[in-house]
Formats: C-alpha cells, sequence, structure tokens
C-alpha cells in the first residue's frame, strides 16, 4: 500500500471510531442559563443557595421560570428533593421583611418554608399545602414576617418532591397572585430514554465493529465515545434516583448489547476473533448493569406508610409468608386472611361492624366475600390461637399494618395467601419462630435470597465458566417475567428454588450425580413447577433404553443399564431420597392433612384466571376485541368481569387447540431431550411449564438458567443461539410497556406470546436434532451429547 492509501486507509478507520465519540458529544446535556426574573422585591431572585442536602439543580429555584400549571413533576425546570430530610438554605443578605410567598411544586406534597435571624434558630414561616389538582401546582400566600435566613423543605405526599419556582416578597406585586414567567418543560424522563437509546445504538456498533479486528487505539477511542454517552445518561438517572420507571429500558439496553455480543462471539465465527479482554470486561458490565437492575440499584421499592419513607421490606409479600410460615400450625391455608383481619380489629380496637364491609378473600375457596359474610370463619380462626400465640400475632401483624397503612393492609388480602409447600414451611418455620415482625428483622430475612443466589453464581462461573456465568446474570436482570409493580427484592426464600435448579446443574457437571438428582427434586418440592426438572433428567436414559430395545429386540440386562446409565440412576437415586424423605419429615412437623391442604388450595388457584399469570393459556384465550381497555372504553358494565368470562369461554371453545398445542411442544421436548445429558434435559424440560400449566410471572424468571442447558464449548452455536433469542425476549418485553398502554391484562398476554415464541425457536433445532437419523443410536446417553456434555 503506498503512503497515500495507508494515510487514506488510516483516516477511515480512525473516523469510523470516531463516531461513537462524535455521537456521545451530540447529547450532552446543555442546562439552560438561569435567568432572574427581575421582580422588583423577589428576594430571591437569582440567589443560589448556601446550604443544601439531597436538592438537585438549586438553581432552578430562583431564576424566575415556572412550569405550566398541571405540567409533569421532574423536568428540566424544576429542583427535586430527594427526601423529607432534603432541604435548600437561601441568605437574604440582611434581615428582610416578607410580605407575599409563591412557590410551585408538585401537587401532593407539603412545603414548609422557616425563617431565621442568625443562620442556627428557624421558626415557621408558612406551610403550603398539598392540593388535588395533579402535577405542579402553585401556591400562593400573605404573610407578615422578617427573616434573614431561609430554608425550604418538602414532606408528605408520595416521597417525590419537586419546585419550580419560590418566591419571596418584601412587598406584594400588583396584580397578586403575581404573573409569573412560565416556560413549557422537557420531562427528564424523555430526555433520559432518548439517551438511552443512544447509547443501545453505540453499544451494538461497539460490539460488531470495534471488538475485534481493530488496533488497540481504534477500540479505545470507540470506548470513549460510548463511555461519554453511559457518563451522561448516568448523570441524568441520578436526578431520577430511585428511577424505577426507567429500569426497562435499561434492562432493554443491556439485553440489547448483551444479544449483539452474543451473536458477535458465536454466531459469526468467520470474523476476527473478538478481543477476550475488551469483550470479558463489557460482559461484566452488562452483568453488573443487569443485576443492578433487580436490586433497584440499591433503592428501597416500598413505602414505610408511618414513617412516611422507603422501606427495604417487601410487605406485601412477607405479610403472607411470614405469619404463615410462623403460625402455620394455627392458620394452615386457609386462616390468613381471617386472622389478619380479626389482627386488625383488636388493634385498632374496632368493632366487627365498623368493617363489615371490607370485602377480602375466602381462601378455603378463592372467593372474595365480605367481613360479614366470613364472620364465622374469623371467630373460627382466632379460636385457634392460644393467648400468648394471638399476643405474638398481633404485635407481628402491627408491624405490617405500619408499614403499609391501614387501607393498604386490608385491600391486599384480596389476593391469593401464602402458597409455599410444606417443605419450605419445614425450612423457613425454624428460622420465623425464633424472631418477631420487625422491619429490621424482616430486612435481614431479605438477605437470604441474594446470598443463596451469590453462591449459585459463584459456583456456576466456577464449573460452566465465567463467561457463561456472565450472560446467565444479564438475563438474571434483563428479563422482565420477575417484574409486576415490584419485584421479589426484599423477600424471604422466594427465590430458593432457581438457586436449587443451578446448584443441581452444577452438581450433576461435577459428577455429584445424587446431589444433583436432591437439589433438583427439592426444587419441585418447594415450589411444584420446577418438579419437571427431576421428570427430564431420566428422559435421555429412557432414550437411550428405548433404542437398544429396539436395536437388540430386547432389554438390555440391568448390569448393563447401570453401567450404561450410572449418572442418571444416581440422579434419580438422589431425587427418590430427598422426595421421601422431605415428605415424610413434612408430614411429621405439620401433620399429613398439610399436603392434601396444600393441594386443595392449589388446585382452586390453578382454576382461577389471574391477570399476571403468563403462558398457552393466554395466547389461546386471547381475544384482541374483548380486552379489559377495550370492554372499558365500549361502556360495558362490569369489564373485568366480563374479561374473565371471556377468557374461560374462550378457553372452552379453542380446547382441542390448545391441548393439541402443548401435545406438539412437549414432543418437541422430548426429542430435544435426545442424546444430551440427563442436567441438560433436565433444563430443556423447564420450558414445558408454561405449556402445560399457568405459572404466575415470576416463575418464568428461570429463563436465565437456561443457557445452562447447552454447553458453549462443544456447541458454541447453539448457545448463541438461546442466548440471543432470550435476549431478544427481553428486548421485546420492554416493547410490551407500550402496546399494552398500562392494561395489566394486555401486558401479560403480549408478555405470553413473546415466551410462547423464544421457547418454540429454542426447542426447534434441537428437536430437529433429536429426529434426525444421522445421530448413532445405541449409544449411552451420557456419553455422547451433542450439546451440553456430562463431563468437564
Amino acid at each position: 500500500m503506498s503512503n497515500l492509501g495507508w494515510a487514506l486507509h488510516s483516516v477511515r478507520t480512525h473516523a469510523r471510531a470516531a463516531a461513537l465519540l462524535l455521537v456521545a458529544c451530540g447529547v450532552l446535556p446543555l442546562e439552560a442559563r438561569a435567568e432572574t426574573s427581575g421582580q422588583d422585591g423577589n428576594l430571591l431572585a437569582g440567589l443560589t443557595p448556601i446550604a443544601r442536602q439531597g436538592v438537585t439543580s438549586p438553581a432552578r429555584l430562583t431564576d424566575g421560570r415556572a412550569a405550566d400549571e398541571g405540567a409533569f413533576w421532574l423536568t428540566d425546570l424544576t429542583t427535586r428533593f430527594r427526601s423529607k430530610d432534603a432541604f435548600a438554605t437561601f441568605d437574604l443578605g440582611t434581615p428582610s421583611p416578607i410580605r407575599c410567598a409563591y412557590l410551585q411544586g408538585d401537587n401532593n406534597d407539603v412545603y414548609e418554608v422557616s425563617g431565621s435571624m442568625n443562620g442556627d434558630d428557624y421558626f415557621p414561616l408558612f406551610v403550603a399545602p398539598a392540593v388535588n389538582a395533579v402535577g405542579l401546582r402553585d401556591r400562593t400566600l400573605k404573610l407578615s414576617a422578617t427573616a434573614q435566613f431561609v430554608r425550604i423543605r418538602a414532606y408528605g405526599g408520595d416521597g417525590s418532591y419537586s419546585l419550580s419556582e419560590l418566591a419571596l416578597y418584601k412587598t406584594c406585586p400588583e396584580p397578586w397572585p403575581p404573573e409569573v414567567h412560565r416556560v413549557e418543560g422537557t420531562a427528564l424522563a424523555d430526555t433520559v430514554k432518548t439517551r438511552v437509546h443512544w447509547v443501545a445504538v453505540a453499544g451494538v456498533l461497539f460490539v460488531l465493529f470495534f471488538l475485534a479486528g481493530r488496533p488497540r487505539g481504534q477500540m479505545i477511542l470507540a470506548g470513549a465515545g460510548l463511555g461519554v454517552l453511559v457518563a451522561v445518561v448516568a448523570q441524568d438517572l441520578f436526578t431520577l434516583y430511585p428511577f424505577f420507571d426507567q429500569e426497562p429500558l435499561i434492562r432493554a439496553t443491556v439485553a440489547v448489547v448483551a444479544g449483539s455480543l452474543a451473536i458477535r462471539e458465536f454466531l459469526l465465527p468467520n470474523l476476527p476473533t473478538l478481543d477476550k479482554r475488551a469483550s470479558g470486561a463489557l460482559l461484566g458490565i452488562l452483568a453488573a448493569l443487569s443485576v443492578g437492575c433487580y436490586y433497584h440499584f440499591g433503592a428501597a421499592q416500598f413505602w414505610h406508610a408511618k414513617e412516611g419513607r422507603n422501606t427495604y421490606v417487601h410487605s406485601y409479600d412477607m405479610r403472607h409468608y411470614f405469619p404463615v410460615g410462623k403460625y402455620f400450625s394455627e392458620l394452615s391455608f386457609d386462616g390468613l386472611y381471617a386472622a389478619s383481619f380479626a389482627a386488625f380489629l383488636d388493634l385498632r380496637d374496632a368493632p366487627f361492624e365498623q368493617y363489615g364491609d371490607q370485602r377480602f378473600r375466602d381462601l378455603r375457596e378463592s372467593k372474595v366475600k365480605s367481613a360479614t359474610e366470613m364472620r364465622s370463619h374469623v371467630e373460627d380462626v382466632r379460636r385457634r390461637f392460644s393467648d400468648e400465640r394471638w399476643a405474638a400475632f398481633k404485635a407481628d401483624i402491627l408491624t405490617f399494618v405500619e408499614i403499609m397503612g391501614d387501607r393498604a393492609f386490608l385491600d391486599n388480602m384480596n389476593d391469593h395467601g401464602g402458597n409455599a409447600t410444606p417443605v419450605w414451611l419445614l425450612s423457613a418455620s425454624p428460622v420465623l419462630r425464633l424472631v418477631p415482625a420487625t422491619e429490621i428483622t424482616l430486612v435481614l430475612l431479605g438477605l437470604f435470597d441474594p446470598v443463596l443466589l451469590a453462591v449459585m453464581f459463584f459456583f456456576v462461573g466456577r464449573v460452566f465458566g465465567w463467561r457463561v456465568m456472565g450472560y446467565v446474570l444479564v438475563l438474571f436482570g434483563a428479563t422482565d417475567f420477575y417484574q409486576f409493580g415490584s419485584n421479589l427484592m426484599g423477600s424471604m426464600l422466594r427465590q430458593d428454588w432457581l438457586v436449587a435448579l443451578g446448584l443441581g446443574a452444577c452438581a450433576f457437571k461435577r459428577d455429584r450425580f445424587a446431589l444433583s438428582g436432591a437439589l433438583f427434586a427439592y426444587a419441585g418440592l418447594i415450589r411444584a413447577f420446577p418438579a419437571m426438572a427431576t421428570f427430564f433428567v431420566v428422559l435421555p436414559a429412557l432414550w437411550w433404553l428405548a433404542g437398544e430395545r429396539l436395536r437388540r429386540k430386547a432389554m438390555p440386562a440391568w448390569a448393563e443399564i447401570r453401567a450404561a446409565e450410572r449418572p442418571t440412576i444416581r440422579a434419580a437415586a438422589g431425587a427418590l431420597a430427598c422426595v421421601v424423605l422431605l415428605f415424610s419429615l413434612s408430614a411429621v412437623v405439620f401433620g399429613p392433612r398439610a399436603w392434601i391442604a396444600w393441594g386443595e388450595k392449589i388446585s382452586i388457584h390453578a382454576s382461577d384466571v389471574s391477570v399476571n399469570n403468563i403462558g398457552l393459556r393466554n395466547v389461546m384465550a386471547y381475544d384482541p376485541d374483548a380486552t379489559a381497555r377495550k370492554l372499558t372504553e365500549s361502556g360495558t358494565p362490569n369489564p373485568w368481569g366480563v374479561w374473565e368470562n371471556n377468557f374461560f369461554e374462550n378457553l372452552r371453545r379453542r380446547a382441542p387447540a390448545h391441548g393439541l398445542a402443548m401435545a406438539a411442544f412437549v414432543v418437541l421436548v422430548v426429542l430435544a431431550c435426545r442424546r444430551r445429558s440427563p442436567e441438560s434435559a433436565a433444563l430443556i424440560g423447564l420450558t414445558t411449564i408454561p405449556f402445560c400449566f399457568y405459572p404466575s410471572n415470576y416463575y418464568l424468571h428461570l429463563i436465565f438458567l437456561l443457557p445452562l442447558a447447552i454447553s458453549a464449548k462443544q456447541s458454541p452455536r447453539r448457545f448463541g443461539e438461546w442466548v440471543a433469542i432470550l435476549c431478544a425476549l427481553c428486548v421485546g418485553q420492554y416493547a410490551t410497556y407500550d402496546w399494552a398502554h398500562g392494561w395489566t391484562d394486555e401486558f401479560f398476554n403480549y408478555q405470553s406470546f413473546l415466551l410462547i415464541a423464544a421457547f418454540v425457536a429454542m426447542v426447534w433445532p434441537l428437536a430437529r436434532e433429536g429426529w434426525s437419523k444421522t445421530l448413532a443410536s445405541g449409544t449411552p446417553s451420557s456419553e455422547t451429547d451433542v450439546s451440553a456434555g456430562a463431563k468437564t
């Protein structure tokens, strides 16, 4: 190449790398310069706080610009107060008379302004109350006070505090209320959304064009551009924090970049090899962001009603599982809401008739009834307690009432109670019986799950490889299946079954076959649905046995079966021992009736329709003209009742197609498990759950474990396909927020369609491999796994 050609080539290639940096510069935040109002007598015009805490963009408080009435609470015009402890203090320079005040703040918050002559001792100036109208709203008042220092703080409402303008006047302007310079603001959430989209595009470009086959300088330059974009978005997100509403977009962005990385790494082998260190670092960052999304980047997701702050306690979940685990001998599976209602009456010293119209679910038949209708049941459950146990129960319930508030506590009793099996109770009850329900103990109990998950991820990294663990971590947080208003962060032992499945796969790969079978069985014993893993773990051996029977025209001898399928036999023995031991032990501890009661409760629950269930049933029952939104907009009386009736009617009419689709997919999975290793078949078998059952959304969180079914070393292309499909599923879940228009039935219907399509796309190629006659027959399954391999 000539010197001129080399120079032109260098310019072109470096220009591509610089593009990301230029894109980043194009979206740098441009903060408008503060404009003072220029109004005579406004003592705060143009001032900046001399002290502040938990306040962002304080200059906007005094720049003379207010938003339109009813505007969104957080825009480029507003100052945010992060908590009720946040404040901003201004120095007026000299003691000044204050005769009138104007502020514009979020509607449902209370704003307290105090004054001081010396900066130490503050006295009330005025309180601007909450108003009924939505969005940012003006408050004006007249007063007679003198102060040199002024401090403003917010409290009450929903904990989201913001103001666009604060003005104090030494003489009241004419006319009053004053004419305010109003500006149309841009919601910070919209700005963040645009910038995160740029991050997604830049991330994909970086993965596809700069992680391999480029000089390190170009990679560093492109990485710097991507880093600038991320830094800008991070700054915006910090202003929004906690940014619950932005997490779905962040999850989708992580998924699209991670999916691109999987495609580049496993599906494009003819391109230059990826830079392992750079791609590994990127995968680690994506995994950290994904896990951060699940744990809300440290933000507490629930509100403590009594103390007016956020709490890490998942009160809506723990108010079920804590009392059921601690007082199961009295509550069983039918008494939680009845006892909770009776305890509430005692705590409030209220007669039954005062709350007789309160409706909650009768857990004996899963029907919502009034308290008056269930009075005899309430009194019966109360009599199950001794005086000492009732006093302890009331003390525990008081904690949940204080955290949730009276109304939320009572209204939450239309849920379905605690559905954990007696085996789960066997593990949880010994701990719960030792501690009272205080906020600190509930927070500590909520740490069980993250600790167990950390242990599982460590072993996944050790056994399957750290890059595989990185993709698993990405899917753990990037999926939306765990989210229904909130997720299970702050709950106790609600993800133990996922841990058991993950550790079971690890144990099998490390030749701990009996332990693996026991772990798979334990997962099924505590949450029922995961029992599919136990059933499918023996399927490869059955395939081999059937092949030998056809080839020989006779069954192999037991000694030969034992020699050929030793791993499966040991896994099955471990599973059987686990089931017998724990089933028997739980029956002894809680009585044999406990399992019967659980079965009755689950059968009733399974016959109901819930908006947050996901599976083939949603697909088969879907009617685009009979969604709750369409029925509501058309003025149909009782739209949700009509929706539920249509759901069951559609299922009834489409029962043959439903059964055929279910059977067809099970056949595909059975074929896909041919000549796979047992732990691979166990995980593949989990894909049958949404086809054969009707699980709540959070059970489908299991998708993050599915890549462990495919060996990244022995079958990199299949591994890459599964990761890419699952990442695409996560991206699609973000789109369902717009498709559903905020209606939960549509939201989970669309998610069901996406899940069913993804599982079919994942299993179909494996089923074709299982069907293919090119696979030699009669070989022990544990030695010829084309996908996962039995040993490492």
